[in-house]
């Protein structure tokens, strides 16, 4: 579940998209800040406005306003 970071003021400021769902942070969240540590070694892919980002990246990739996030998991059976 992602962690919702108020900025010092308490105000959320900027609005992504994590799947369909609509989230509020402050400036500069990172985009492992969205999708949280645990969730992110769950995660195949990443897609950040219909580009790849390297799960390396997923630290420092400072989010934007309006940013579309769509992740990519892997399901596994037999």
């Amino acid at each position: 579940m992602p962690v919702i970071i108020p900025n010092q003021k308490g105000i959320l400021n900027m609005k992504v998209f994590l799947e369909k769902r609509e989230l509020e942070f402050k400036d500069g969240v990172t985009l492992e800040a969205v999708i949280g540590p645990r969730e992110i070694k769950r995660i195949g892919g990443i897609i950040v406005n219909g580009k790849s980002v390297p799960l390396e990246q997923v630290g420092t990739y400072l989010l934007h306003e309006g940013d579309r996030i769509h992740t990519i998991r892997f399901i596994a059976g037999g």
